[in-house]
């Protein structure tokens, strides 16, 4: 990351150059064709939004370039921490600047942020808004160099402090001038367009004309007294009940056919030729889809988005991993840190007497984290797996469980869990109930008959129990069947 990628998406408007202000604020007219596909394209609509979207929950913050360092790193405390804090108003305020800077910035490519400052009652404040260039004008008053649109017609000058700031996605090939992915996917919009109205107007046909029906000229039917005046009344009879079932699909007479009398011979010589074919739907529909993929590519959010195919297409699972978060969000994150450095972070330091560097000569810039977006990975199962065997500390279970250290059982919770856990174990089950209950647990009574229950004996609860009987001493000499004869076979 260079110093000069930094710098080269935004600049403060000189409101002393009415000369530069009328030519900054105004579009050319591939942004004005961007603006009408905008809003007649309901997929693009929505693929600008969905990334607009996953912007808005990215933060802002005060970080610190480190030389040969991959990103910025955060300052989280002192002053110029809370110059950051003060965009927007709070984080509610910057989450609307996001959102608000990622649709300009992919469909014209450039906006105005504006810092109005205004008074409500005796407090003094700061109002955040993103404005287009429909919004934004030169002023005629030496005290108010530009006027923003409140409502239809309506134009109320700014004050002479307020900061107007127009952030842009520089182009290529002239960097004083806007560019964004709509302007190269404008012929694919356009494709896109051409394919929906087609499509509208074959829909439109079909329903003034879905068909030929052919009625054999010597069937006749019965006249109604309503009908008797139309040239057909027959044809204006079937009109009207399709009339009346097309206003009332819910009837369930609308889903019935209409009897007819005729004769047996004429029967086969009713014909209905179909005009359109469902073919040509599905030809429309596919080369449609292929073009939303196109753009989706253009602009650089997945084709799910675009198609609406896939769960990517639902906010119920709005969290991304990081490859994606990377690639579809953090570019435009990028451009934006970029813009608000020069165009709200550097003029406030300076403003306030404060240097734009540490103390190291780093350069202070405004960064992004996406932590909020980003799905992490679900680490629960190996954390459980590693407290069981002793090796991680209860801390960092409950931080893999996404708990904190308020979930933490305090000592006499820690105790009667413990004590619950001992009810499962035999040995220590008495103990554990006395001491979760307050109620004494009584000895087992002696079971009657048993080897060990015998009077005076071990076990009989007299207290008199003697040594066990000893076992009979061992005999020494020979034995006393030395001098017999031995045994006769089979006796």
């Amino acid at each position: 990351m260079t110093n000069d990628a930094l710098t080269a998406a935004a600049k403060i408007l000189d409101p002393n150059s009415v000369g530069a202000t009328k030519y900054d604020i105004q579009y050319e007219s591939w942004q004005e064709e961007a603006w009408s596909f905008y809003r007649a394209e309901g997929e693009f609509w929505y693929g600008v939004s969905w990334l607009a979207q996953a912007l808005s929950r990215v933060k802002l913050i005060a970080a610190v370039e480190v030389p040969g360092g991959d990103e910025p790193e955060p300052v989280e405390d002192g002053a110029v921490a809370d110059v950051i804090g003060q965009l927007g108003g709070g984080p509610g305020g910057q989450a609307a600047i996001m959102k608000a800077l990622g649709i300009h910035l992919q469909v014209p490519g450039k906006a105005w942020l504006i810092g109005e400052d205004i008074t409500v009652g005796s407090q003094h404040m700061r109002k955040w808004s993103t404005r287009s260039a429909k919004e934004i004008k030169a002023g005629t008053r030496r005290d108010s160099p530009y006027e923003v649109l409140i409502d239809e017609g309506r134009w109320q000058p700014l004050s002479q402090d307020s900061l107007v700031v127009p952030i842009w996605d520089p182009d290529p090939e002239y960097a004083f001038k806007a560019t964004s992915p709509t302007r190269a996917a404008l012929a694919c919009l356009r494709k896109i367009d051409l394919y929906n109205r087609t499509i509208v107007s074959k829909l439109v046909s079909r329903l003034a004309l879905n068909g030929l029906l052919f009625v054999p000229s010597e069937a006749s039917f019965p006249v109604k007294q309503e009908y008797k005046d139309s040239p057909d009344p027959f044809v204006a009879e079937l009109v009207d009940i399709a009339a009346k079932a097309i206003k009332n699909p819910g009837d369930a007479r609308s889903a019935l056919p209409l009897p007819l009398r005729v004769k047996s011979e004429l029967i086969e010589k009713f014909r209905y030729l179909k005009i359109f074919e469902a073919d040509e739907f599905r030809e429309l529909i596919d080369a449609r889809d292929k073009e939303l993929t196109r753009l989706a590519n253009m602009m650089n959010v997945p084709a799910e988005v675009m198609t609406g195919m896939g769960d990517v297409n639902h906010w119920t699972a709005w969290q991304l991993s990081e490859d994606a978060a990377r690639i579809h969000v953090a570019p435009l994150a990028e451009l934006i840190c970029s813009g608000l450095t020069s165009g709200f972070m550097q003029p406030t330091l300076v403003a306030e007497n404060m240097s734009l560097t540490d103390a190291g000569g780093n350069r202070y810039v405004v960064w992004y984290d996406m932590s909020d977006l980003v799905a992490k990975p679900d680490h629960s199962q190996q954390a459980k797996d590693a407290y069981d065997r002793l090796e991680i500390s209860g801390e960092q279970l409950r931080t893999s469980l996404s708990f904190d250290e308020a979930d933490a059982p305090t000592p006499d919770q820690l105790k009667q869990q413990i004590l619950l856990k001992a009810l499962d174990v035999p040995a220590l089950s008495a103990i554990a109930f006395q001491e979760l209950t307050g109620i004494e647990v009584p000895a087992p009574a002696p079971v009657a008959g048993a080897p060990n229950a015998e009077p005076g004996g071990p076990g009989d609860g007299s207290g008199s129990e003697g040594p066990p009987p000893s076992e009979p001493a061992p005999a020494t000499g020979p034995p006393p069947t030395q001098d017999e004869p031995p045994p006769t076979p089979g006796g």
